[in-house]
């Protein structure tokens, strides 16, 4: 950059085009200042929007922002954040992860230790980052007598010698407090006991004067004397001012000025010294001074104070429809209480009050400031509530809950929960509250959740079936393509009036995931549920998420074709409907469809796609399951394995971040098998304990998997174990995943070891199955994804069966398919069995070279472990020693002869 201004305009320009108008929105009324650059809007947000989504997406574009910055700064960008002792724990969440995601970011952090406990947040963090970074501490300790004297001296240009007898009083008086010295010199100067003697042409003191005059005890004292030296009505004002805080706006004064007919600003800039008139407010040079004007009056003066200057702004705020002042107006009414309050109405005013600004707080998302003032709106509820302020009261106890889970209070939502429920009017009244509740169990336990929510659709007028056969599903699916003919323009459909069946497609919605690990069989069923409601009663903003959900499943029933359709009409419904929350469930779902019909490589920029729309809207647990999705993709597409260990990585750190145990437990596995291919070490004990002792059936196939998958490639003493253990689950979700053929590769590639290995024909038939599985899919969908996988099977097959010439061919084409197919995974395991084959047959010199290909191809893909294992089958296999070098020598002969033969 040439100068400043160069890299300003580059910043400003990054940032436009990253964000959004609803995401600048969002960012604008967090950070005002940035609507000078990124311009201002309405907000995107609505009260309506899962405040939990909501959370994490200003999570996302708070990373996003300081990305931008860090990224394209030509220096390093530090961040500095003072009186920490403050900070609430949902900014603390967000301060820690932009820490430890940006670790270029130099952060200084000051807070005042007297005021923060032992166990207080910002010093947890701090031990929690010690092991990620380099945190040093500096701790600002009292000023000590010889540098105070020392202070002293260089202030009155006098020796050490001459001043030490002044210094030792400042000392003794102040104990080292910096400001309380510079405010005690001041106070001295100010009564004459320190002055500047112009005969001696240097400053003198009376020691004998000051050792007799009352002092101040401390700090807030000192100001006090000070303040209480200038005019009343200066005083006055700097109460006025103090009753805010450490700084209150101009618009805030001026208000006050016109509603009492006080004159507050003009006499704040007689207090030069005390005050500061910076950017449009007027603050305290020091939190000591705002302590001693607050308490310049009786408390229940002040306290009264604040309700008459509250609710004036407050007022004032509706009438003009000021956003910003109404956090100040109800903060003065909330300091003061309800057990201050003299006038009856005031009850339910200040709860109105309140409630319209946690609303607001919530548009910003806000949650902790909006759980904090729906509570506030509550207590100032009064006696009897439900019976004579029945709608205020629902409005304040939904939003109170909404507020809760997203904070994570997870006891206050059930107590809030419980009270809705208790005073509910109607059934219509309770759902709100019922569905934040849900949400929470959705995290937490997913089968009350499952039950709690197919009660709550029961009531709704959607009740589930009891009989999940695949007849009655079958039926159901006829049904809804039945309904799909070419006259029927989804995409110009109506539009979802019906305020029952839209709360209805909400819960639908809720309860996808709930069914999918909760109860496989119910899945598809609420998927076809969601369908129908949207065909017959016009489209939800949820509704383009259950089409895709369908095309996912109707391609699981083997309709790839039909599945790609429906999953590209939800893309378009996106915008018909307005489907910004779910649009990262949809291109997610989007992304596994195309893995059929295009190479697999291709999905990776859509699905990353999606990972950004959710994080964008917030929806953390899309986000974690398409995050679980690509890196999954990465493995077995045969991606560098350090590029996925860093993938990897990153994904663990979100899902600890939200807390997704669902996602972060398939990833561990994931890891687990990647770290035993890297470094030969299988880690990962605990999270097999933890699927054994709590997971569900789901989790517990993807465990046998994983553990079939290293017993097989990393040629275990214990395969047959795990085989037997793989193929007694008959788990079967109800959308389809490119991960899924990968269930039938490794797998029916074990059986068929196996079968050589005992005899046993029952392992022929298994792997037959598995080999017809991936001959299907190679049928119907993309030749580039699964043909190397069937002729590799079926050369396990002819082997298996004797017909080593069929063997040979096959073996050879799909080594040849998966190099051209770029899957350099397959491509070595297609070696490593066609060497093994010709060891079998006794062709000892092919056996070595593609043992030796093999051992090239795995070391090429990242896997080391497995290249050196390798390395030690050819060393005592061919009884000689042979070099990484000779290997190396083998491949373009080798590759050569395998392309000649195809």
């Amino acid at each position: 950059m040439k100068n400043e201004s160069d890299w300003a305009r580059c910043i400003i320009s990054k940032l436009q085009a990253s964000l959004s108008q609803g995401d600048s929105s969002l960012l604008v009324n967090i950070i005002p200042k940035l609507g000078l650059v990124l311009g201002t809007y309405s907000s995107s947000i609505t009260s309506e929007i899962n405040c939990q989504n909501a959370l994490q997406r200003l999570h996302h574009l708070i990373h996003q922002f300081v990305e931008v910055i860090t990224l394209n700064s030509p220096m390093p960008v530090t961040l500095v954040l003072d009186d920490l002792q403050w900070v609430d724990d949902l900014s603390l969440s967000i301060l820690c992860q932009i820490l430890r995601k940006h670790k270029s970011l130099f952060f200084i952090g000051c807070c005042r230790d007297n005021k923060m406990a032992q166990d207080h947040s910002f010093s947890k963090m701090l031990e929690m980052l010690q092991l990620e970074a380099n945190v040093t501490t500096v701790t600002l300790r009292r000023i000590e007598d010889s540098v105070v004297n020392e202070m002293i001296s260089e202030l009155l240009h006098l020796s050490p010698r001459i001043v030490s007898p002044l210094a030792r009083i400042v000392h003794n008086r102040t104990k080292g407090n910096a400001l309380f010295m510079i405010q005690l010199l001041q106070s001295l100067y100010s009564d004459g006991l320190l002055r500047l003697d112009y005969a001696k042409r240097r400053w003198t003191w009376d020691i004998p004067s000051i050792c007799s005059t009352k002092l101040p005890e401390n700090v807030a004292t000192c100001f006090l004397n000070e303040i209480g030296k200038l005019p009343p009505n200066v005083q006055a004002a700097l109460h006025v001012l103090s009753l805010f805080g450490s700084y209150a706006k101009l618009t805030y004064l001026s208000t006050l000025e016109n509603e009492f007919g006080l004159r507050l600003i003009a006499d704040l800039f007689e207090a030069e010294g005390l005050v500061m008139n910076i950017n449009g407010k007027f603050q305290f040079c020091h939190n000591a001074i705002q302590e001693a004007c607050y308490h310049s009056v009786g408390d229940e003066v002040r306290l009264k104070n604040h309700i008459t200057y509250g609710r004036a702004l407050a007022e004032h705020s509706i009438r003009t429809g000021d956003d910003d002042m109404i956090f100040a107006a109800v903060n003065q009414l909330n300091i003061s209480g309800p057990e201050w309050i003299s006038n009856p109405a005031d009850f339910s005013s200040f709860a109105i009050f309140n409630l319209i600004a946690g609303k607001t707080a919530l548009h910003m998302s806000e949650f902790t400031t909006s759980y904090h003032l729906f509570g506030c709106g509550i207590a100032f509820l009064p006696n009897n509530h439900w019976v004579e302020h029945y709608d205020l009261s629902l409005q304040l106890f939904d939003h109170a809950c909404k507020a809760a889970l997203s904070c994570g209070k997870i006891n206050d939502l059930h107590l809030l929960s419980d009270q809705v429920t208790n005073h509910a009017k109607c059934f219509a009244d309770k759902l709100n509250a019922h569905f934040e509740v849900l949400t929470s169990l959705a995290n937490s336990s997913r089968s009350e959740a499952l039950e709690m929510g197919l009660e709550l659709l029961k009531d709704l007028g959607e009740d589930m079936p009891t009989n999940l056969s695949e007849k009655e599903l079958a039926a159901e699916v006829k049904e809804i393509l039945g309904t799909m003919t070419p006259d029927f323009d989804l995409l110009n459909h109506n539009l979802m009036d019906d305020a029952n069946k839209l709360v209805t497609m909400k819960f639908l919605s809720q309860l996808q995931w709930i069914a999918h690990t909760a109860k496989p069989a119910l899945h598809p069923f609420v998927i076809c549920r969601a369908v129908q409601l949207s065909i017959v009663h016009g489209l939800a903003p949820s509704s383009p998420a259950a089409f895709a959900w369908f095309g996912t499943f109707l391609a699981k029933l083997g309709n790839i074709n039909s599945g790609i359709w429906f999953t590209s009409l939800a893309k378009r419904l996106l915008s018909r409907v307005d489907g910004y929350e779910v649009k990262g469930t949809v291109l997610g779902l989007a992304a596994e469809l195309q893995s059929f019909a295009e190479p697999v490589q291709s999905t990776r920029d859509l699905q990353r796609e999606a990972l950004s729309a959710s994080f964008e809207t917030g929806d953390t647990h899309s986000a974690c399951l398409i995050q679980l999705q690509y890196i999954i993709n990465l493995l077995w597409t045969g991606e560098q394995l350090s590029v996925t260990r860093e993938e990897i990585s990153k994904a663990i750190a979100t899902m600890k971040d939200f807390d997704h145990q669902l996602a972060l437990l398939f990833v561990l596995l994931v890891q687990r098998s990647v770290d035993a291919l890297v470094f030969g070490a299988e880690q990962g004990g605990e999270v097999s304990e933890r699927i054994d002792e709590d997971g569900n059936a789901h989790q517990k196939k993807a465990l046998s998997f994983h553990n079939l998958y290293l017993s097989f490639v990393l040629d275990r003493n214990y395969l047959l174990e795990c085989c037997i253990d793989f193929f007694k689950y008959k788990t079967q979700h109800a959308f389809l995943t490119y991960a899924d053929c990968m269930r039938d590769f490794i797998p029916g590639l074990a059986a068929f070891r196996v079968y050589r290995m005992t005899g046993n024909s029952e392992w022929l038939k298994k792997a037959g199955k598995c080999t017809e599985e991936i001959r299907v899919l190679n049928q119907k969908g993309s030749k580039w994804n699964f043909e190397h996988k069937m002729k590799l099977m079926e050369a396990e097959e002819h082997f298996s069966s004797g017909d080593c010439a069929k063997a040979k061919e096959s073996y050879l084409e799909a080594i040849s398919l998966a190099r051209a197919h770029k899957f350099p995974n397959d491509e070595a395991l297609s070696c490593e069995l066609v060497a093994r084959f010709f060891s079998d047959l006794g062709d000892m010199k092919s056996s070595k070279e593609y043992f030796l290909l093999a051992h090239k191809k795995y070391s090429d893909w990242g896997a080391c472990a497995k290249a050196a294992y390798l390395m030690t089958v050819i060393e005592e296999k061919f009884d000689q020693s042979t070099s990484v070098n000779q290997a190396r020598q083998y491949e373009s002969g080798v590759t050569c002869k395998t392309n000649c033969l195809m």
